[in-house]
């Protein structure tokens, strides 16, 4: 029988009881007829700091110069290229495409 940590078992009841007392004001907005909880994962934000890890090697202290320098090189570099291997988050199933296609200007308009 495998047993919750005491900190899993807590997590898990406040991300519940949130849930609970969100989805009803969420329904009550007009237009809105159902609730994806899987919008509501953590796992980007778990993911990017997996990436901050991963930069940052055996260092569990980072400055915050150092903090800037890793968010700074993880946009410039391939987010797929430092996936995190192991962990408790799902892989993005998307690509995003990056195109430098100058974007069209708009038009003057007259004062």
């Amino acid at each position: 029988m495998m047993l919750l940590s005491r900190e899993t078992r807590e997590g898990l009841q406040m991300a519940v009881c949130s849930l609970i007392e969100l989805i009803p004001l969420l329904l009550a907005i007009p237009g809105v007829n159902y609730v994806l909880t899987e919008k509501f994962c953590q796992d980007p934000l778990e993911s990017f700091f997996g990436r901050q890890r991963y930069r940052g090697g055996w260092n569990n202290n980072p400055s915050v110069k150092q903090f800037l320098d890793y968010t700074a090189s993880l946009r410039v570099q391939s987010s797929a290229a430092l996936e995190p291997l192991r962990g408790n988050c799902k892989r993005a199933t998307t690509h995003i495409i990056v195109d430098s296609t100058p974007l069209p200007k708009r038009q003057r308009t007259s004062k």
